[in-house]
């Protein structure tokens, strides 16, 4: 077995650990290996900063109790949502 599978994580586990590290504390190992890979990786350092600011408008309409999971954001939210996204992908 390669020691490199031990020690670095690919994209899909550093995602995966991304969103994960939303909900609960990572340990600090992972934590590590997580730091590391987005610091070498531009596409999921990427991801990583618009997955948060997305979870971030979204928890705070649902703070405010403005939020309707039928209907979703608004046509204004979501050009809110596009702008952070297309903001980030110049971001590397």
């Amino acid at each position: 077995m390669k020691t490199e599978k031990y020690i670095f994580l690919n994209c899909k586990e550093s995602t995966y650990l991304a969103e994960l590290q939303q909900e609960e504390k990572l340990d600090s190992l992972l934590s590590m290996k997580l730091k590391f890979h987005l610091s070498a990786c531009g596409p999921c350092k990427r991801f990583v900063n618009q997955t948060l600011q997305i979870s971030s408008l979204l928890k705070e309409k649902v703070k405010t109790k403005n939020f309707n999971s039928k209907t979703g954001f608004s046509t204004n939210e979501k050009e809110q949502l596009k702008e952070i996204i297309k903001k980030n992908q110049s971001f590397l």
